[in-house]
């Protein structure tokens, strides 16, 4: 049996589950795979940022960078990934989260779909 909360979280104290941040590679790294599920503009710090959700193919996958473009009202971010490829993983999806505040907030706010590793997405808001 579950309870649930009539409150309200504030979006300053809300936390993000399953949050993950940039982690260069190490040696021995190849390159790998991530599943993008969807993208959210939130408030972070008083300044709008992407909250990017998805899936690592594995329990040994992170991201390695993040890098943003912007022309002519399309937004488009390419996010890298790599595991160690002489570690044993969990062959199973990692739920991940992760936030980008790279992104002027003016071009944010003006754009309705994203583009994130070549696939378009909504921005939900």
């Amino acid at each position: 049996m579950g309870c649930a909360s009539s409150h309200k979280k504030s979006s300053a104290s809300e936390e993000y589950t399953n949050l993950v941040k940039i982690t260069p590679r190490g040696q021995g790294a190849e390159k790998s795979t991530i599943y993008i599920d969807s993208a959210n503009v939130i408030e972070r710090s008083g300044n709008p940022a992407l909250l990017v959700t998805g899936t690592f193919p594995d329990g040994c996958t992170s991201i390695g960078s993040a890098r943003h473009d912007t022309q002519n009202d399309t937004l488009s971010i390419t996010l890298n990934a790599w595991r160690n490829s002489d570690q044993m993983c969990t062959q199973a999806l990692v739920i991940f989260s992760f936030i980008y505040r790279e992104i002027p907030p003016d071009k944010l706010q003006k754009s309705h779909q994203i583009n994130i590793n070549g696939t378009d997405f909504p921005l939900n808001r």
